[in-house]
């Protein structure tokens, strides 16, 4: 490996760690903190573990490339399903974002219906991206 790329990604791995760790954070603190527990933040939480979730497996597969980079081509299996997980983990973050959008619009468009303003609202909306990220990879 050459030493530019070596020293890329270790500074990858780095910065998506410190990220982790600030995401970590900041979902305690939206667990802990009682007035934190509103509908908007559960929303932002859910986001902060697709983030966790999305920088972790970039961690893992970045040190399993610079530790051994023909790992993941021994077998086919476990080729193909690596080579699929990082479309469905950046999409999961992606999704994230989309169903805070749509979930924000409604609260502005239909302000009198409280629906949208609870955390109901909010836990089904963010069940969707970690139900669907659970379902593709035991299928």
């Amino acid at each position: 490996m050459d030493k530019e790329i070596y020293i890329i990604t270790i500074l990858n791995i780095v910065i998506l760690s410190i990220i982790i760790v600030l995401l970590l954070i900041y979902l305690l603190l939206i667990i802990l903190v009682r007035r934190f527990h509103t509908a908007t933040n559960i929303l932002i939480g859910g986001f902060a573990v697709s983030g966790i979730i999305c920088c972790g497996f970039w961690v893992m597969n970045n040190l399993v490339l610079l530790i051994n980079p023909t790992a993941q081509f021994e077998s086919t299996s476990l080729c193909i399903f690596i080579e699929s997980l990082p479309t469905l983990v950046n999409s999961l973050v992606v999704y994230c974002l989309i169903v805070i959008t749509i979930n924000q619009f409604f609260a502005v468009i239909y302000p009198k219906n409280r629906f949208f303003r609870k955390k109901t609202c909010s836990l089904i909306s963010i069940s969707y991206p970690l139900d669907s990220y659970y379902y593709s990879v035991n299928t």
